[in-house]
């Protein structure tokens, strides 16, 4: 491993630390309830939301990989439902997840992603959908390396993107 690379990761831990910081600091300061539906990473990101949110304030993760689970589980109408992701359902189901179960903020991942290479390597976009006390947003993501690379940049996407949002929250809060 190079000096270069060693440094990288270094950096690379040091920001998810931050970040995780960060955000905690923010939902325990304004008390924000937070609830999440993966339905792109498998469950992938449900261990980072729990160490992200912490207990207090987390309302949980549901992971959904069909459409008979995201209408069963979340008991959402057929018709909200897309096989294929888009701007539309992520704002949506983000938003029906935090009146669902009484949250600030609704969080929603889906998204379509190609085989992997020869190397391992993958591609996907990602629609994050956010519902952040009643105002709902989308954001796209693409993602590409391997599965954990791309978790990684899936995990800095979506808390990267919460972050800003509690900045802005605050920001106009104190411009009140």
């Amino acid at each position: 491993m190079s000096l270069f690379q060693d440094e990288l990761d270094v950096t690379v831990l040091d920001y998810n630390h931050h970040l995780k910081n960060d955000v905690r600091a923010f939902v325990e300061a304004t008390k924000s309830t937070v609830v999440m539906l993966d339905m792109y990473a498998c469950g992938s990101l449900s261990y980072f939301c729990s160490k992200f949110i912490g207990e207090k304030y987390h309302r949980g993760n549901l992971t959904c990989e069909t459409a008979d689970s995201f209408i069963h589980l979340l008991g959402a109408s057929s018709s909200m439902y897309s096989p294929i992701p888009n701007n539309e359902f992520a704002m949506s189901s983000a938003g029906f997840l935090a009146k669902r179960f009484k949250s600030n903020i609704g969080l929603s991942i889906s998204g379509i992603r190609s085989f992997p290479d020869r190397d391992d390597n993958i591609t996907g976009k990602v629609f994050l959908g956010y519902s952040f006390y009643g105002k709902e947003s989308v954001k796209q993501l693409e993602c590409s390396g391997t599965e954990a690379v791309c978790v990684k940049q899936l995990v800095n996407g979506v808390f990267g993107y919460l972050k800003l949002m509690f900045e802005n929250f605050i920001s106009e809060k104190k411009g009140d």
